[in-house]
């Protein structure tokens, strides 16, 4: 589906996977829309709630958290990716906490010269 750039497909598909299925399925899902604008970013999110629930805010923060844990080398190989995966976490209020704690993190690591190991 998002070879093909069916992403309005993606949340309907996922709404019928098991748990430990629709999580990676989705992660995979919010990396592979980081290539796409905002707005179809927050389209496929708006849709994602319709389908998929309480689930997508879950989804959105484990997605920003994994990709900040996993960030390893220099800040300045990695700063877009996690800021991008930080942007999943602005589109409900519920969330703006975990985005203003990744946002500082990223800033944390700029300030103190850019290796997180």
């Amino acid at each position: 589906l998002m070879d093909t750039e069916q992403h309005d497909l993606v949340p309907v598909y996922a709404a019928h996977l098991r748990e430990t299925s629709l999580d990676l399925t989705y992660m995979i899902f919010l990396d592979e829309m980081m290539k796409y604008s905002l707005v179809e970013q927050q389209k496929c999110y708006t849709l994602a709630c319709k389908y998929l629930g309480e689930s997508v805010p879950r989804l959105a923060c484990k997605y920003a958290t994994k990709v900040m844990q996993e960030a390893c080398g220099p800040i300045e190989d990695n700063a877009e990716h996690r800021a991008n995966a930080a942007l999943w976490l602005c589109y409900e209020e519920s969330m703006y906490h975990s985005a203003l704690q990744h946002s500082i993190a990223l800033c944390r690591d700029f300030s103190l010269g850019g290796l997180n190991y």
